[in-house]
């Protein structure tokens, strides 16, 4: 049919083919049926190495400990450190991280920042694209003198963790790090003296203490 085929034309650039009297249409390379989403995905933290608190956004929690220190009470390497991990989904790509106001991923790829606190520092180890598993560890480096109160046994910061995707969505985790205090020890001290002489006891009463990271202040 004439007129019908100079209307195709008319459709500008779509061809088409004659198949027992069926026009098939070409496609541009997406299948038969297939929807199409353009959306805007968003991003999100949906899991970490702990249980996420939808009122704190609490999803890590990193324990280290004063009295790990060489100057602690009982050193010990093993935990001045502590790894944690975060998993974010960003279908369209993380374009940026930033933790504790340190950007720690710019433009898809690690900066190598540190983020410091005033007793040590966090270091991103790793970011995985395709699963979006961000791996850190905080190292204690030295006693917090943070304290509230003359029992306090623990100190905490909370590292903010804001998360971009490259469609400018955000989304928004709490790492947090505790340091276990290392409370000082005291040990009885004894002296005697024969009754009625002049001898007196002398001694230091903090020789047998034990200071703790803090020192005796």
């Amino acid at each position: 049919d004439a007129a019908l085929m100079e209307g195709l034309d008319r459709l500008g650039g779509l061809d088409s083919t004659w198949l027992d009297g069926v026009i098939l249409p070409e496609t541009d390379g997406a299948a038969a049926g297939t929807a199409r989403n353009d959306g805007n995905a968003p991003v999100a933290v949906v899991s970490g190495d702990t249980s996420g608190n939808t009122s704190t956004d609490t999803y890590s929690r990193l324990m280290v400990y004063e009295s790990a220190l060489e100057n602690g009470s009982n050193p010990d390497a093993g935990r001045v450190a502590a790894g944690g991990f975060l998993v974010i989904s960003a279908p369209d790509g993380v374009a940026s991280i930033v933790i504790g106001g340190v950007a720690v991923l710019s433009n898809g790829t690690l900066t190598g920042e540190s983020v410091f606190t005033d007793e040590g520092r966090l270091d991103v180890t790793f970011f995985d694209v395709a699963t979006g598993r961000l791996e850190y560890v905080y190292t204690l480096t030295g006693a917090t003198q943070e304290h509230t109160g003359n029992n306090d046994a623990q100190v905490e910061h909370d590292l903010v963790v804001t998360i971009e995707d490259t469609n400018g969505d955000r989304a928004s985790a709490v790492i947090a790090v505790v340091i276990g205090d290392d409370v000082p020890e005291a040990v009885a001290d004894s002296a005697a003296v024969k009754e009625g002489s002049v001898e007196t006891a002398e001694g230091n009463v903090l020789e047998n203490d034990v200071s703790g990271a803090d020192g005796f202040g």
